[in-house]
């Protein structure tokens, strides 16, 4: 098996964890205007997160991706598992059809697939571990499974 690949009980960990592929990071960037909120994001937050092992990472989601719309995450790698691809939101808070988000990141996926689930949230956590080196203040949700798993 390839060490990219979750393991069954991963997978089915995802399936029994009642969530869905979304997870929301609101970092407040208090005192920030509009553009120093978004350098902050990219040149900081995102940067810290993803750089070095994650270069490929890093150039699509700041230098290809826009703010308050649907971006991607693509070629990353975490703990050694390779993931090629999922949704990235970047939302400011003010320009933004997403502002129920507030500001900060959305992390998620096309379905709710175990393997989207366990992808996500290992997505997720990693970038939550990067928030607590940095000391960023944030806050985590999590979103609640309202419908069967597709597969």
């Amino acid at each position: 098996m390839d060490s990219d690949e979750p393991t069954k009980e991963e997978l089915q960990a995802a399936k029994e964890s009642g969530l869905e592929s979304r997870v929301v990071f609101n970092i407040p960037g208090a005192g920030l205007a509009v553009f120093d909120y978004c350098r902050f994001i990219d040149q900081v937050v995102l940067r810290q997160w993803l750089l070095p092992e994650n270069k490929q990472a890093y150039h699509n989601v700041v230098r290809n991706g826009a703010w308050n719309c649907e971006g991607g995450l693509s070629c990353i790698t975490i703990n050694s598992r390779y993931f090629g691809h999922c949704k990235f939101y970047k939302i400011d808070g003010e320009r933004s059809t997403y502002d129920w988000l507030g500001r900060g990141i959305m992390i998620r996926d096309h379905c709710d697939s175990s393997y989207d689930i366990f992808k996500v949230l290992a997505i997720a956590d990693d970038f939550e571990r990067s928030l607590n080196e940095q000391r960023i203040p944030y806050e985590r949700k999590n979103y609640k499974r309202t419908h069967d798993l597709r597969w």
